[in-house]
């Protein structure tokens, strides 16, 4: 009844609505919506119909509201011209822009490899926090399967888009379903609550916490809210608020229901008492303990800050130094030792590189990481190493055209090692996506001759004539041309030879 409560409440809603439509977030507006709609259910549930009647003004100015706003953003009018905000938040909820291929495409290409990795570990998940670990690795077995590759955009999917499927991932279906059951439980026992108690104002703020709660499992069908540290703060915060209201409502901790139907209040002390100050022993050193397992990744976060400056400035000497403290903070750190391996490599420390770069492979996967090691193993004449990272980075690349150097590197790999017609198939690949590449033309034509192919291989070295006239390549094709051309005049019968 404090006008200037509602004043400053009305303020406080106004600023927080403004920030929620600036954020042009789809699964914000679909999360809020579903909250307003779940909460005058609940409403109704808890004061029945006769609400509709009693405030039929407001919900008259509402419904008013609503179609003006409605019109705004159908109806062309200045305040909906391209540039405004409202243009923009109408492109944003737009059934076009909403289909728009890299938009809805990516999150289908994301969910159905997340289902790949279900298959693999579904009753227990592989793993709280693993989603992004094996994300790459995923991504690259579901592009190689039909034609997904030119369907799906490719991307480093961190998160699912999909809080749900995400438990799934990590936690398995048991994690799931336990989770899926504190909710179900959540609302029934706010739900009870309203239908039992007749206390208007208990009512609301219950009301409008279950809101919240609603909100953000409605966003998380489509993003990640519960990845996000202030929005999964406030979700368990909104919930133990709306367990701490109801059982101080109910006076849940002072009475109970004897078996005659009576109340009986009971007795202050507890079986806990003789035991309170191991209890307050126990919370103190969990939290201190909780307090280094989050400070120590942030102080490692900070030496890695600074390494990546000194790096930025060519300072190797120094980069290294602060990487080396990072590491001693957090020993985890995969992105420290990834930036470690990169300045080794350039410094020609390739076996101390290669350590670095595996250890970063065990704590996160990053797109280059195979493609540096390939040529790295490489370097140090470990072939059969080589071939297989150059594998995953072809699979790993963002475009195909940046997969043909890797196809053609890989069949010189085989070519050395003797493997032939694995050989040809890594040409043969390399020229599917770029049929004019003269180093796969040429290797083509030297794994041909490997295999007495010796009409196939003189098409290839023809080819690599034509397409670079003036290179190394068709210096060498031209000379072998001259060969196989005298080893076959060798062979044909001369005049005085008896046919």
């Amino acid at each position: 009844n404090n006008r200037i409560k509602k004043v400053l409440l009305l303020l406080g809603i106004l600023a927080m609505g403004t920030t929620l439509i600036l954020t042009f977030t789809r699964g914000s507006y679909l999360g809020f919506g579903a909250a307003l709609t779940f909460m005058f259910i609940l409403f109704l549930l808890s004061r029945g119909i006769g609400i509709l009647k009693k405030h039929k003004k407001t919900i008259l100015f509402l419904l008013i509201a609503v179609i003006i706003i409605t019109l705004i953003f159908v109806i062309p009018n200045p305040l909906n011209k391209t540039g405004t905000v409202i243009s923009k938040i109408k492109d944003r909820i737009s059934i076009a822009q909403f289909t728009q291929f890299n938009s809805i495409a990516r999150r289908i290409a994301i969910w159905k490899f997340s289902a790949l990795m279900i298959k693999d570990h579904p009753l227990l998940g592989s793993g709280l926090g693993t989603f992004q670990y094996n994300s790459l690795r995923y991504q690259a077995v579901f592009f190689e399967q039909g034609q997904n590759r030119s369907i799906y955009p490719y991307g480093f999917a961190t998160k699912a888009h999909n809080e749900y499927l995400q438990f799934w991932v990590e936690l398995g279906i048991i994690g799931f379903a336990i989770f899926f059951w504190l909710v179900i439980t959540y609302f029934n026992y706010g739900i009870r609550y309203l239908k039992r108690k007749k206390d208007k104002q208990k009512q609301g703020t219950v009301i409008g916490l279950m809101g919240a709660v609603m909100a953000v499992l409605v966003d998380g069908m489509f993003g990640f809210p519960l990845h996000l540290p202030a929005t999964i703060f406030l979700f368990w915060l909104v919930i133990a608020l709306t367990v701490i209201i109801i059982k101080r409502q109910d006076g849940a901790s002072d009475i109970y229901i004897s078996k005659k139907g009576k109340e009986i209040k009971k007795e202050k002390e507890s079986n806990v008492h003789p035991f309170k100050y191991f209890l307050y022993l126990a919370i103190i050193l969990i939290t201190l303990f909780l307090c280094c397992m989050i400070v120590r990744p942030f102080v490692s976060q900070v030496y890695q800050f600074y390494g990546v400056h000194y790096l930025r400035k060519a300072n190797d000497d120094e980069a290294i130094k602060n990487y080396h403290k990072a590491l001693k903070w957090n020993p985890y750190f995969g992105f420290t030792y990834y930036d470690i391996g990169l300045i080794l490599s350039r410094k020609g420390i390739y076996n101390l590189a290669i350590e670095n770069f595996e250890k970063a492979g065990k704590y996160n996967d990053f797109p280059d990481l195979p493609k540096n090691l390939a040529y790295l193993y490489l370097k140090i004449g470990q072939g059969n190493q080589a071939i297989t990272k150059f594998k995953q980075a072809i699979s790993y690349q963002k475009q195909e055209k940046s997969m043909v150097p890797l196809y053609v590197d890989l069949g010189k790999l085989y070519l050395q090692a003797k493997r032939y017609e694995l050989a040809e198939v890594a040409f043969g690949d390399a020229l599917k996506i770029t049929a004019d590449f003269v180093n796969a033309h040429y290797g083509l034509a030297v794994a041909y001759l490997q295999q007495n192919k010796q009409t196939e291989a003189l098409e290839e070295l023809k080819k690599v004539i034509e397409l670079a006239p003036e290179s190394q390549e068709a210096k060498y094709a031209q000379n072998i041309i001259q060969k196989i051309t005298q080893e076959k005049l060798k062979i044909l019968p001369t005049e005085t030879d008896n046919p």
